[in-house]
């Protein structure tokens, strides 16, 4: 489960994040959403689906058909794909919509065990001038450009749903 805790100098100034080590996270994961800048790869490497909620439909790659494990995940935690799904590769950081703003901010998901306490191996966070480090400022730019192709995403298959070319699939 996701603990998301916005990233501040306040909380973790002087500490270091870890890059995560393998897939594991991800086991579980039946679905994943897909966006643009991936939809060539993903495409080539996975089956596609359109999935409605709440009469939204989202493109996901279909990892699995059995529920509650991800068969791209080995179980040492590797990733058999040919294609690391764009969504899993910024992990464990998220942007996150700010309902009194118009633009988000970048959290990071404390449970996932990349936050040592006293740590000294990792990446910092920020700077001796209190700016993102590179390999944090980099991330968020990842993720920026990770949000706005989902936005994208989100709009041509809204797009796609209106004109009538989404038809169900009865699967089982």
């Amino acid at each position: 489960m996701q603990n998301l805790t916005p990233v501040t100098r306040e909380r973790h100034a002087g500490r270091k994040w870890q890059r995560f080590r393998d897939y594991t996270f991800a086991s579980k994961m039946e679905t994943l959403p897909v966006v643009g800048m991936e939809l060539q790869q993903a495409a080539m490497t996975t089956p596609l689906a359109f999935v409605e909620t709440s009469g939204r439909y989202s493109l996901v790659a279909v990892l699995s058909v059995i529920p509650g494990r991800n068969m791209l995940v080995s179980p040492k935690g590797g990733w058999l794909g040919a294609h690391i799904p764009v969504m899993l590769r910024a992990s464990p950081f998220w942007m996150v919509e700010r309902p009194e703003a118009i633009s988000s901010i970048m959290c990071m998901d404390e449970a996932a065990g990349l936050l040592p306490e006293g740590s000294t191996d990792g990446e910092d966070f920020f700077d001796k001038d209190g700016n993102f480090s590179p390999a944090l400022k980099a991330m968020g730019e990842f993720l920026a450009q990770m949000e706005s192709d989902v936005r994208t995403t989100d709009m041509a298959v809204a797009a796609l749903a209106e004109a009538g070319l989404i038809m169900p699939w009865n699967f089982t």
